[in-house]
């Protein structure tokens, strides 16, 4: 059968959330904090309105490692993203600069409970934790051309393979005006970079000087003890396998 028990156990340990004496150091134990970090942000740039309480797969690695009930987390139906509502509808998405905790609270029903505590908590400095890996992912993956180019490239494929017109011919009422939705997405993207940008950090702002982190120690001691729990976590179930 199947063994609900860690997921029980992360339930039940989200639920008491701060008032636990433990929960501040628990928690690393009981989530793989680097991927809910993660998930977070991405779902913060795809301002993703279906995803932060459900559409969401939980699970486990590897009972027999180390670390084998340590929660992970991954999205599932991402059709409300990209300034789009999961109706297709755009009347509450198509504000690119949107928050998206406040649209959570506004329009659905609030934030993931996980998320919630470590936003209203300072016991682990989790948004400047957010705030340096967005610098990261921004120099990499989310490099505002990163992001644009794909839509491009594949409505451009769509469009020489004439699979838009095909799609919009099946389900014409659903599936309508394809590129005119690619334009859409296109011009949406910069500006919710933007805004993120703004609320994370510009890029000016991301290189630590020694002077920053003589003045924050405590930030850049928990940001260097979560990349060595990051790997060695990663590295475990190799060793163990």
């Amino acid at each position: 059968g199947v063994d609900w028990q860690p997921l029980w156990n992360a339930v039940n340990f989200v639920a008491k959330g701060p008032s636990s004496p433990t929960f501040a150091y628990d928690l690393p134990f009981m989530f793989d904090m680097p991927v809910m970090n993660d998930y977070y942000l991405f779902i913060d740039l795809l301002l993703a309105t279906d995803n932060h309480g459900k559409n969401i797969f939980f699970a486990i690695y590897d009972k027999t490692s180390r670390y084998g009930n340590k929660i992970t987390i991954a999205p599932w139906d991402l059709d409300g993203t990209w300034g789009a509502r999961w109706d297709g509808s755009y009347k509450y998405t198509s504000d690119a600069t949107r928050d998206l905790d406040a649209f959570l609270w506004e329009c659905e029903h609030g934030q993931h409970t996980l998320h919630y505590w470590l936003q209203q908590n300072a016991f682990n400095n989790w948004q400047a934790t957010l705030a340096q890996r967005y610098a990261q992912l921004r120099q990499t993956y989310w490099q505002t051309e990163q992001l644009t180019d794909r839509f491009a490239a594949y409505a451009e494929l769509f469009a020489k393979s004439h699979a838009d017109e095909r799609e919009e011919d099946r389900w014409p009422s659903l599936h309508s005006g394809i590129q005119d939705a690619v334009n859409y997405v296109l011009d949406w993207i910069p500006n919710r970079i933007a805004a993120l940008d703004a609320k994370y950090g510009s890029p000016s702002t991301w290189v630590a000087s020694n002077k920053w982190i003589s003045d924050n120690p405590d930030v850049a001691q928990r940001f260097l003890d979560a990349l060595l729990e990051a790997a060695i976590y990663r590295y475990d179930p190799i060793q163990e396998s």
